[in-house]
């Protein structure tokens, strides 16, 4: 059966699998993440406040559609029996469990928490020392921890791209 998700063998079908799917998804996921870059790059120039802002809902508006249904994106905190973490930028959290939302961002029951990303417009040592003391507030169970950087701090924004150069 062509719609069927299981291969002959009884595993399931992978992306790499289906060769005309892949084409797809390979242009549809590259068309989007100009369209995020270009958005990154449009955030460029103001206040450092209203520039993380505007690249965190970026990346929030991309995830949220992107995304299976069981899933919410959102800001905030995941909520333990002890309070609760840190802020972080990004959560990504199952739509089934308890959200509180607190005007943008929402207190999260930590059993709900799939993913948290920090979202960095040039990433400095710095950063990564601040984003790991942020994720240590992320305990059990573990969800996903990642980091989203726009630029390297020492990284010229018009230097070649080519890793020969």
């Amino acid at each position: 059966m062509r719609g069927d998700p299981w291969s002959s063998d009884g595993r399931r079908r992978r992306i790499s699998d289906l060769p005309v799917q892949r084409n797809y998804f390979e242009k549809h996921f590259g068309s989007s993440l100009a369209v995020l870059d270009a958005k990154f790059e449009i955030a460029s120039g103001y206040s450092p406040s209203s520039t993380r802002r505007a690249r965190e809902a970026a990346l929030r508006a991309f995830l949220s559609q992107h995304v299976p249904g069981a899933l919410c994106v959102g800001s905030g905190h995941a909520l333990y029996d002890d309070g609760p973490s840190k802020q972080q930028d990004i959560l990504v959290f199952d739509r089934d469990s308890m959200a509180m939302p607190l005007g943008d961002i929402s207190l999260c029951l930590h059993e709900g928490v799939r993913a948290a990303i920090e979202v960095k417009s040039i990433l400095t040592k710095e950063d990564i020392e601040t984003t790991a003391r942020i994720f240590e507030s992320l305990r059990m169970p573990q969800p996903l921890k990642v980091l989203v950087a726009w630029q390297l701090q020492d990284a010229h924004p018009h230097r070649d791209r080519d890793p020969e150069h």
